[in-house]
């Protein structure tokens, strides 16, 4: 089995132990497999630091792949190659009952955006169903979301409906300048804001308009395959801060699948925009973002260009309106706040990164909106995270790495990273959950969140406890506890009763030990 090498920085990682990091000389040691795509970051410094822990190299991992190591925090591609067999999702290979692996075998269901929104409608529906429609309409914290391009024709009716119902609007005198509504497009499968584009007109949608055609007809794909996209309605009026926009980065951590075990951390950050953003005025004609070939060609002279003298001030004043409107839509660091995307702009502030520790946000909005306001606001908040969890968990127990027996989930975790925004009357809006959260740290404070929260993930797991049992060291895990480090234990089969007098208070953002 090897014996232990633990780092020499081990001793001095005081802020990363726990009693279970504190091992004997009779305990064999933990043995870790750590994927070269996670070579960058937090995760092998604290992995190495750990008392009593490991490291398994290439050499003896590929030799015995199967029972070389005890924990393996391997890469999302590794997962699915390895232990997803036919279509019944069944592994090649099971995992030994200490064995632990870091993510889920179809955790997709959770992580791409257009697989939870339909697990989210799925599950919305069962509650409806089922006689629950008070908790079914508390799933309202992902807008209408649609997957193109096979749900291309759902969206082009819901958007010409809402297009004539703001004309006969219009007719009757009761709104003025109604603007049309934005919506946004997402890659379905990518993340870091790759992809993402703002728009007001459904001929923006146009390749997957075709390639949904091409596919109802059963014609060539030929020159119509596009990329799987979800188009949502846009919160256009988010609570901004210093006139910026921010969501919230938050760690929930899922151990077991059937029953449901997920664990939420107190500390996170808020990530911001590094551009001001400007909400549509009524004053403004933004119902196009780009210009229109029928409007180019009105008042056109002899020669089929249009002279600036045959422009009305009205007409003027609208082409620069619809100009501002579509350089707004086009500048994406006003919109999003991912740090890949607004680290390039002149704006940005590498000192912070573009991110406000949690903490510090929760009482600046105590002392903005009340504290009372605010409790509410981050129950909600926990809340989406535990709603969003529940929907796709039985996803989750279809597959599995193990065999059977009494560990058949139990071999998986995983660790989330929940991205969520804030629109300027408290409600959170889900913006998409993450398998494989970036733990490179930006800045001295981002590092040692992000220690942290690796370092709680490893104390819920209490792979020394695990492995001795192995060894016949019997039953060492003691009792589970609500609380380990900064996650506390929100859902175990069940509701999990907060400690404290308050006890339906969130505790995300409050003060962690070692932070």
């Amino acid at each position: 089995r090897g014996s232990p090498s633990p780092s020499p920085s081990a001793a001095s990682s005081s802020s990363q132990s726990s009693p279970s990091n504190s091992l004997d000389l009779s305990h064999p040691g933990v043995r870790f497999r750590l994927s070269p795509r996670l070579a960058n970051g937090v995760i092998p410094e604290v992995l190495r630091a750990r008392a009593g822990w490991f490291e398994i190299y290439d050499d003896e991992f590929f030799h015995d792949p199967l029972d070389s190591w005890d924990v393996h925090f391997a890469d999302v591609g590794w997962c699915r190659e390895r232990f997803k067999g036919g279509g019944d999702g069944v592994s090649r290979e099971p995992l030994q009952p200490y064995q632990r692996v870091n993510h889920f075998p179809n955790h997709a269901e959770l992580t791409r955006k257009d697989l939870l929104a339909k697990n989210l409608k799925a599950h919305r529906r069962r509650l409806e169903k089922a006689g629950k429609a008070d908790e079914a309409a508390t799933y309202d914290f992902v807008p209408e979301t649609y997957a193109l391009p096979n749900d291309y024709e759902l969206f082009a009716e819901a958007f010409r409906r809402d297009e004539k119902k703001r004309e006969e609007t219009a007719l009757v005198g009761s709104t003025e300048n109604d603007p049309a509504p934005l919506y946004i497009a997402k890659p379905a499968g990518k993340a870091r804001g790759r992809g993402i584009f703002l728009f007001r007109r459904l001929a923006r949608l146009n390749p997957w308009r075709d390639a949904n055609a091409a596919r109802r007809t059963h014609a060539s794909s030929r020159g119509t395959t596009v990329e799987p996209y979800v188009v949502q309605r846009y919160v256009e009026r988010p609570l901004l801060i210093g006139g910026k926009k921010f969501d919230l980065r938050l760690y929930a951590l899922v151990t077991s699948a059937d029953p449901t075990r997920l664990y939420l951390h107190r500390a996170g950050f808020a990530r911001f925009s590094t551009r001001r953003y400007h909400r549509p005025r009524s004053d403004e004609n933004t119902t196009r973002d780009e210009p229109t070939s029928e409007r180019l060609k009105e008042n056109e002279d002899e020669t089929g260009k249009k002279t600036n003298e045959a422009f009305s001030e009205d007409e003027r004043k609208t082409k620069r309106a619809a100009h501002a409107t579509t350089a707004s839509l086009r500048d994406l660091r006003a919109h999003l706040t991912n740090v890949a995307l607004n680290k390039t702009d002149d704006g940005y502030n590498d000192t912070n990164a573009q991110k406000f520790d949690l903490r510090a946000l929760r009482l600046s909005l105590n002392g903005r909106f009340g504290e009372d306001a605010v409790d509410t606001l981050f129950r909600d908040i926990q809340n989406v995270v535990v709603k969003s969890v529940l929907a796709c968990a039985p996803k989750f127990r279809k597959t599995s790495f193990a065999a059977g027996g009494d560990y058949l989930v139990e071999n998986c975790f995983e660790t989330y990273g929940f991205d969520v925004l804030i629109d300027d009357g408290l409600k959170p809006w889900l913006v998409e959950v993450n398998a494989a959260p970036s733990f490179v740290a930006d800045t001295p404070s981002d590092a040692a969140l992000k220690k942290k929260v690796v370092s709680d993930v490893l104390d819920v797991l209490d792979m020394e406890s695990v492995v001795m049992e192995r060894y016949g060291g019997g039953d060492l895990r003691s009792a589970r506890k609500k609380t380990v480090g900064g996650f506390d234990l929100l859902w175990d089969d069940g509701p999990v009763a907060s400690s404290g007098a308050r006890t339906n208070q969130s505790k995300l953002g409050f003060f962690v030990e070692g932070l």
